[in-house]
C-alpha cells in the first residue's frame, strides 16, 4: 500500500524458511516494480512510506482460496479490513463422532491462521543503490528496520495441573489430579482480519496486541445452559471442547507441569448480553483416596469461571473478553479432596510468543 494506505499490488511470494522443524524465522524475498517508487526515486526524496499487510494460513480454516478483494489504486487498508473474512472454527470431531478439540500440526498442514501489518520507510538512495543480490533489507536492525507482527486470529486457553506438586511434576505421586478439561459456550465462527484504524484495533495502521474482540456480523454465541454433571459429559452438545492433554515433556517443558489446552475464537461479553458465560469444566480424580482400594477412580467435577483469579478467587462472573493473539492460563494449585468446591487457582494473561518475520526486500 502506498502512503495515503491505498493498495499497489498483491504479492504472493516464495518462502525461505530458516528452521524446517517449527517455521519460526522466514525471509522472503521479492522485487517489486511501481510507478509509486519509480516517481519517488526520480524526485530523489528522502522518506519514501508504504504499508505491508500479511495474511497467512487462511486454509486452515475453511477460507481454502480465499482472499479479500482488491483492486489496485482503489482498495484500501480499510476496504480490506471492513471484509474480515469469516471462518468456523474449525472442525472439532473425531473417532466415534466424539467431540475433539482442533490444534495445530504442521505436518498435516492444519495452521493458525494470522494476518500482519506495517509501515516502512527507505530512501531513493537506498533504491538506487539495491540490487536483487544486495536488496533492502526492511527488518535490518542496524537500519532501525521493522518487523511485521503477525497475529494469531484464536485465543488459546491453557490449564495447568500443579495440584500437590509442589517440587515438579512427579509421576510417582497419587494424588488429586486433572483428569479432563472442557469448555462450554463459545463463538462458533472468528475472523481473519481484527478491526483496523478507527476502531483501535490496529492503531496507527501497525498490528500490535488488540484490545478489543472483533466479531463476525454473522457470529453465532452457543449459550450454554447452566452447569449439570450430564449436560457437561453430552458429546453431541456442539457447544462444549474438550481440551487437548499435552506432552508433559513438550508443553511447559521447563516445569513438566501436565498441561490442558485449547483454541477458541475471539468472545466479548457485552455482545452475549444476558446470556450465560463461558466457563471451564474441570474433571479432577482423587488417586490417594482410601476409596479407590477397588481399583475404581474416584472423580468429581468443578465449575471453573472464566475469568481473572486473585488469590484463588474469581474476579466478577465471566471474563471480559477472550482476545486473538493472548493466552489465557489457569493453574490448578491446590483443591480439597473433603470439600470438593474448594479449589486454588492461579491465572495469567500472557502475550503470545512473537516471532520476527524479515519481509521483503526491493530490487
Amino acid at each position: 500500500f502506498d502512503a495515503d494506505r491505498k493498495l499497489l499490488r498483491p504479492i504472493f511470494p516464495e518462502i525461505t524458511g530458516k528452521d524446517d522443524v517449527q517455521y519460526t524465522y522466514y525471509t522472503i524475498k521479492a522485487s517489486i516494480t511501481e510507478p509509486y517508487f519509480d516517481e519517488a526515486v526520480k524526485a530523489d526524496r528522502d522518506q519514501i512510506d508504504f504499508y505491508i499487510m500479511v495474511i497467512a494460513n487462511s486454509h486452515s480454516t475453511g477460507l481454502d482460496g480465499q482472499y479479500p478483494g482488491f483492486t489496485p489504486g482503489v482498495t484500501t487498508i480499510d476496504d480490506i479490513a471492513a471484509q474480515k473474512l469469516t471462518f468456523n472454527l474449525p472442525e472439532r470431531r473425531g473417532q466415534y463422532n466424539l467431540i475433539t478439540e482442533w490444534q495445530p500440526n504442521i505436518n498435516q498442514n492444519k495452521l493458525i491462521p494470522m494476518a500482519g501489518l506495517q509501515k516502512f520507510t527507505v530512501s531513493a538512495t537506498q533504491l538506487k543503490e539495491s540490487t536483487y543480490d544486495v536488496p533492502v533489507y526492511l527488518s535490518d536492525e542496524n537500519a532501525n528496520g521493522k518487523t511485521i507482527d503477525m497475529l494469531r486470529t484464536m485465543a488459546k486457553i491453557e490449564v495447568i495441573d500443579k495440584i500437590d506438586l509442589p517440587d515438579g511434576y512427579d509421576p510417582n505421586i497419587k494424588r488429586m489430579k486433572v483428569e479432563k478439561v472442557e469448555l462450554v459456550g463459545m463463538y462458533l465462527k472468528g475472523t481473519l482480519m481484527p478491526s483496523i484504524g478507527t476502531d483501535g484495533q490496529w492503531p496507527d495502521y501497525i498490528s500490535t496486541q488488540i484490545t478489543d474482540a472483533t466479531l463476525p456480523p454473522n457470529s453465532e454465541y452457543t449459550n450454554p445452559v447452566a452447569y449439570s454433571e450430564s449436560y457437561a459429559h453430552d458429546n453431541d452438545s456442539k457447544d462444549i471442547m474438550f481440551f487437548n492433554q499435552g506432552s508433559i515433556d513438550s508443553e511447559n517443558a521447563e516445569e513438566k507441569y501436565p498441561i490442558f489446552f485449547g483454541y477458541v475464537t475471539e468472545y466479548s461479553k457485552d455482545a452475549i448480553g444476558n446470556m450465560v458465560k463461558p466457563y471451564l469444566v474441570i474433571t479432577l480424580v482423587d488417586e490417594s483416596s482410601p476409596d479407590n482400594s477397588d481399583g475404581q477412580e474416584i472423580s468429581f467435577f468443578k465449575e471453573l469461571k472464566l475469568t481473572g483469579y486473585v488469590d484463588g478467587a474469581p474476579q466478577g462472573d465471566g471474563i471480559d473478553f477472550l482476545l486473538r493473539n493472548h493466552i489465557y492460563r489457569y493453574e490448578i494449585n491446590a483443591v480439597s479432596s473433603s470439600e470438593a468446591n474448594i479449589i486454588d487457582v492461579g491465572y495469567t494473561l500472557c502475550d503470545w510468543d512473537r516471532h520476527e518475520v524479515n519481509i521483503p526486500t526491493f530490487d
